[in-house]
């Protein structure tokens, strides 16, 4: 095998697809970024079309045990009637909830920071300094990544654009950064183009931001 090939090698071994969130947990050997790949809901986008350009940055702790009430009662308070009123507002929440206590028991933490914002702000490539993250994008162009390792890359802001991945909505990325983490960054996009993007960090992050 050649060193052009090996390399390769190594990198997809960076990356791992999983049709379920528990699957891959249950796999323990979790990559530096683990996909789940998910069918969007048909329902979806007529749905956040009745939020779509609408301001939303907004974050609390959410407890494994009551993920879904805490969720619920937060979103009631800052979403608009018309969203609320949906057939599809509790699909989407309880989505959200099974995943925050999916990423409770990765962390093995009983409570987790749930932020949900509209407005994207990491526009240069980074790792995360943190344990675990996990991030979905509901509507609109999702977080991009490259599988070579911060440490090989020479200039990451001429990279060809053959070699940057965007992950799809719906899609769960599980970010393990504990092990040369996945280097990202937030979709290069028109200025007035509108996404929402979930992510989840354990409630270790506070601590570890101030250490």
């Amino acid at each position: 095998m050649s060193e052009k090939e090996l390399s390769k090698t190594r990198e997809s071994e960076r990356f791992k697809y999983f049709p379920d969130l528990k699957l891959a947990v249950r796999n323990r050997n979790l990559a530096p970024l683990t996909i789940v790949k998910r069918q969007e809901p048909k329902d979806a986008q007529d749905f956040f079309t009745l939020i779509k350009g609408k301001e939303i940055k907004t974050s609390i702790l959410v407890h494994k045990r009551f993920a879904i009430t805490q969720l619920d009662s937060h979103l009631r308070m800052i979403l608009p009637k018309k969203c609320i009123s949906s057939n599809f507002y509790k699909k989407w929440v309880e989505d959200m909830a099974n995943i925050c206590v999916l990423f409770s028991d990765i962390t093995k933490t009983k409570e987790i920071i749930f932020w949900l914002s509209s407005t994207r702000v990491c526009k240069n490539f980074h790792i995360d300094k943190t344990d675990f993250r996990l991030l979905v994008t509901y509507s609109g162009a999702g977080t991009e990544w490259i599988s070579t390792p911060m440490l090989h890359l020479e200039n990451m802001e001429n990279l060809s654009k053959d070699t940057i991945y965007r992950l799809k909505t719906w899609n769960i990325a599980l970010f393990n950064s504990c092990k040369d983490g996945i280097v990202h960054r937030s979709p290069q996009v028109k200025e007035n183009s509108w996404s929402l993007l979930m992510r989840l960090d354990s409630s270790n992050f506070k601590k570890m931001k101030k250490a």
